[in-house]
């Protein structure tokens, strides 16, 4: 693996329509990961917060102001330059979603068959999946 620093990454997670469910975002053709599925957001910019980046790019990606809630998730992809990507609970606070980077939305079971996620968006989603497991199984 490489020794270069990972850039940093955030993603949002929104809630889907129906209970257990998310809303995934498809990347448009052409683009990198262009089909697959994932959670939008994007790279961290020197001087930035997480929370202000993660505003910033839901802002330029789906034309929304948000609420950001809990820190969900953090992974690390194994490309050149590696990612270290952080997922967070987000609601939408004001505006109406505007596919400016994707071609389609769609609320979804957090489960890994459900579509063709990006690698990294399908580990997050794999994690979740064996988290709602185990919480289910500790009430």
């Amino acid at each position: 693996m490489s020794d270069a620093v990972p850039i940093r990454v955030v993603a949002g997670v929104f809630e889907g329509d129906e209970p257990g469910e998310l809303l995934a975002y498809r990347r448009t053709p052409g683009t990198r990961h262009g089909g697959l599925w994932e959670f939008p957001g994007g790279k961290v910019e020197a001087g930035e917060s997480d929370r202000e980046a993660l505003a910033r790019e839901l802002d330029e990606e789906l034309g929304v102001k948000v609420k950001i809630g809990k820190r969900l998730w953090a992974g690390q992809s194994v490309t050149v330059p590696p990612l270290r990507i952080i997922f967070y609970e987000v609601k939408l606070a004001e505006g109406e979603v505007e596919l400016r980077d994707h071609d389609a939305v769609k609320s979804v079971p957090a489960e890994p068959k459900a579509l063709p996620w990006a690698p990294i968006d399908g580990a997050f989603v794999r994690w979740l999946e064996r988290k709602r497991a185990i919480d289910g199984m500790m009430r």
